[in-house]
């Protein structure tokens, strides 16, 4: 990142200018930053052909995948990427260069706000392919609002790998058809406080599960902010025939031991 020294400013109405050759999935993160940044700054944001544009987006096959170039000078805004997430992450720290409440997307209200930002000159590439983050659920069960909540984080600091936990002794949170007691013992324990050491299960009733259409809607969710799958728990003690036997979760940390002979089910559960 280079400060260029001085500043530019935008008020009322910011015009962009796409490069004719963007992909239709291009096409659809510029479309959410502009509905985003409209509701964050209350700006008139439209789209363009014209060469003076607020800001213009263009291809550039020579970066890779995930780069990307910015530049903000004189009241214009200059952006090259050669991918759809080149793309994204540009406009991600362009938003950065704005005062938190656009980042954090709170509405303003006021058309007649003018908005500075330093003229600077970035070009920015990961360092590392694998940005992840794990969530464990299978101890404790956020939520659907929750976890978009942790992408819409994730987004921010440019990671791109989401390893979702949703199995455990403590707690089963995804919905398998085939196996419906899965969550309909296995998703609900007696106890929130998960015992350990002097700890003691609390007896109260707690739990969750994602339903098909939830994971679909979040897995969707994440793709629009180029987080992938970051990997696969291991599958929990609690197996069809557990359930099926009426095998209480476990309400403290650690391991049951009623995995024994599991090895081959755990599979056929996977390929379900």
């Amino acid at each position: 990142m280079e400060l260029c020294g001085g500043t530019s400013s935008f008020a009322k109405k910011f015009t962009i200018r796409l490069d004719s050759k963007a992909s239709a999935e291009v096409e659809a993160v510029v479309s959410r930053f502009s509905h985003e940044f409209c509701t964050a700054t209350a700006m008139d944001v439209q789209r363009t052909k014209k060469s003076s544009a607020t800001m213009t987006l263009s291809l550039d096959a020579a970066l890779a995948s995930e780069a990307y170039t910015l530049e903000v000078a004189g009241g214009k805004v200059r952006i090259s990427a050669a991918q759809p997430a080149g793309f994204f992450y540009a406009l991600q720290t362009f938003k950065q260069l704005f005062p938190r409440s656009v980042m954090a997307g709170q509405p303003c209200m006021d058309i007649k706000t003018v908005w500075t930002v330093p003229n600077v000159r970035i070009s920015d590439a990961p360092r590392f392919a694998w940005r992840g983050f794990m969530l464990d659920e299978g101890r404790h069960f956020y939520g659907k609002e929750a976890i978009k909540r942790v992408l819409d984080l994730m987004s921010v600091y440019k990671m791109n790998r989401f390893h979702w936990h949703l199995t455990e002794d403590q707690g089963w949170r995804i919905e398998i058809k085939k196996y419906p007691r899965l969550t309909e013992v296995g998703a609900w324990r007696n106890s929130k406080v998960l015992g350990w050491g002097d700890v003691k299960p609390d007896g109260q009733r707690y739990g969750g599960f994602y339903t098909h259409e939830d994971v679909k809607e979040i897995v969707a969710y994440a793709a629009a902010r180029f987080i992938g799958r970051g990997g696969l728990s291991r599958i929990s003690c609690l197996r069809p025939r557990a359930a099926a036997r009426g095998v209480a979760v476990a309400g403290r940390f650690g391991r049951r031991d009623q995995c024994g002979g599991a090895a081959r089910r755990a599979v056929c559960l996977r390929r379900d």
